[in-house]
């Protein structure tokens, strides 16, 4: 059971250090969306609904990471 639980914990660290990458993409489309809004003032539809969705899959994919640490 203890080498169950070593290996799910193992796999959390991996996939939470590689998935907190996202928030980065994340950080980099809203900068996207506050220039296109703000200086050409010409907002998206699309950049806002990317922003939810990788939000979306950077809570999910991290949050275990959160809790192994």
């Amino acid at each position: 059971m203890r080498k169950m639980i070593k290996v799910i914990d193992t796999l959390n660290d991996i996939v939470g250090k590689i998935c907190s990458y996202s928030i980065r993409v994340m950080m980099l489309l809203v900068v996207y969306e506050v220039f296109t809004r703000r200086v050409l003032n010409s907002p998206t539809v699309w950049t806002f609904e990317s922003i939810t969705q990788v939000y979306g899959f950077h809570f999910m994919m991290v949050i275990p990471y959160t809790l192994l640490h």
